[in-house]
């Protein structure tokens, strides 16, 4: 599954609010879809959500590094 083929390796909060909460995900995706499909999740998670995901990240097909700035939009 998708699901299980992104590790993450590091979760850092850079930054929060009352009304988000900045965070640095890093971690390795085994293949491009896996990584495109965990950065649609957090998306859709929450209206207003935002992820930051360089294209340059995207440009090996498997087993991809990744470090990617997800805001959270709180309730």
């Amino acid at each position: 599954s998708a699901r299980a083929s992104v590790k993450i390796q590091s979760i850092v909060v850079s930054d929060i609010s009352t009304t988000s909460a900045v965070m640095v995900i890093q971690g390795v995706a085994a293949t491009r879809e896996s990584l495109v499909s965990f950065k649609t999740r957090l998306e859709n998670m929450s209206v207003g959500n935002r992820v930051e995901l360089p294209i340059s990240e995207l440009a090996k097909s498997k087993d991809i590094p990744f470090s990617l700035r997800f805001t959270r939009t709180l309730p």
